[in-house]
């Protein structure tokens, strides 16, 4: 009579230990899989939020500008006639003025004439309709202009701690504001794209392009907006 085979114990061992290792290897793999997706979902959030947040800092210099535009305070009131401070425009502040007639825009003109970006204090009279545009598209362009760029609250005393952006913090600003000034003319008109809107006073045939770039707190987040004003004739 033969005697049954023997179990060999060291070999089921063996085995049983395989199988624990290959399950703890697939368990290691879904855990690593499930943190980088965590991972990355984190990131992506952070990312639209930093999006969103420079957005909301370039929606509100535009809304700065053409408060300064118009020579008004943040808090709707007008700039005082004698201003003789850093906020509201004035000609003692050599900060550049908005043009009421010929003879403003000229002297306007002569005075951008001296920077090579042809702005100044967020104010600019631009060679041709897309210079300005054609600079702010690159790093460069927008690294020599952020010097002759109005920041918010500039010349509206608007304060960046009223909005809850950090981005706008003059104390360092991530943001800034180009006004372009071009004549009323049917050719600025429809390079512009302003066709519809109302048209200026006469006796101030002016309309603005304002161009305002944000910066997020992330390497990489850049938003540019840009919008054209003209101001509402008085009635």
């Amino acid at each position: 009579m033969m005697n049954p085979p023997r179990l060999d114990r060291s070999r089921a061992r063996g085995a049983a230990l395989i199988v624990v290792l290959v399950m703890l290897l697939l368990a290691s793999l879904l855990l690593l899989s499930g943190t980088r997706r965590n991972w990355l979902n984190d990131k992506l959030v952070a990312t639209e939020s930093d999006q969103q947040r420079a957005f909301a800092a370039a929606e509100a210099l535009l809304r700065d500008a053409e408060l300064d535009i118009q020579g008004m305070l943040a808090d709707g009131s007008a700039c005082p006639a004698s201003a003789t401070s850093d906020v509201c425009r004035t000609r003692s502040n050599g900060m550049g003025l908005f043009p009421r007639e010929d003879d403003d825009f000229d002297l306007l003109q002569g005075l951008v004439s001296a920077q090579s970006t042809r702005c100044i204090a967020g104010l600019c009279v631009p060679q041709d309709i897309n210079a300005l545009q054609t600079a702010l598209s690159t790093d460069q362009g927008l690294k020599d202009h952020e010097a002759v760029g109005a920041t918010y609250g500039r010349f509206t005393g608007a304060r960046a701690g009223d909005t809850g952006n950090p981005l706008l913090d003059n104390a360092a600003p991530s943001g800034w504001y180009w006004i372009e000034v071009f004549r009323y003319s049917t050719a600025a008109l429809i390079q512009t794209g302003t066709q519809g809107l109302v048209a200026p006073e006469p006796a101030q045939p002016y309309i603005y392009r304002i161009n305002a770039v944000a910066y997020g707190l992330r390497a990489g987040t850049r938003v540019h907006l840009r919008s054209v004003f003209i101001p509402r004739p008085a009635l």
